[in-house]
């Protein structure tokens, strides 16, 4: 891989968005076709911005690492579709005739699960499952 690479790099003129969610595959190459598709135009949508799952005890990079790695290499922000914005809230309310007062976020995770749920308007559920744990919870309640 070389400069030279990255500036003959053949877009498609089709491609009008870089949509970015976990992918366990992401590499180098990856990242600068993103980046030149969105330095010509691109939208940029993300799906998230968790920064880590849980598993087994330990974190693994979630796809906000993704996202990050994205926008720092061409200094630009995505659009956040899913959580914590309210985005597919609003969208089902709208094409689902789906009131929220019928609706709770089941979630793991302070940072985007519940407040996904407080953006949205909508109930939540905190299971001690993954992200947000009984310190992490406390250290919150305290503040």
């Amino acid at each position: 891989m070389s400069a030279d690479y990255f500036e003959k790099i053949q877009l498609d003129k089709d491609v009008g968005a870089v949509v970015v969610g976990i992918d366990y595959e992401f590499n180098y190459l990856k990242l600068i076709y993103a980046s030149r598709y969105l330095q010509e135009g691109a939208h940029f949508i993300a799906t998230n911005r968790d920064r880590y799952s849980m598993v087994g005890g330990k974190k693994m990079a979630g796809s906000g690492t993704i996202v990050n790695s994205i926008s720092t290499a061409c200094d630009i922000e995505p659009t956040v579709v899913g959580k914590p914005n309210n985005f597919i809230i609003d969208m089902l309310c709208k094409t689902q005739g789906l009131e929220k007062k019928n609706m709770i976020m089941v979630g793991d995770n302070l940072e985007t699960d519940i407040r996904f749920a407080r953006n949205a308007g909508i109930d939540s559920l905190l299971v001690m499952t993954g992200v947000t744990n009984i310190e992490k919870l406390n250290k919150v309640v305290e503040e």
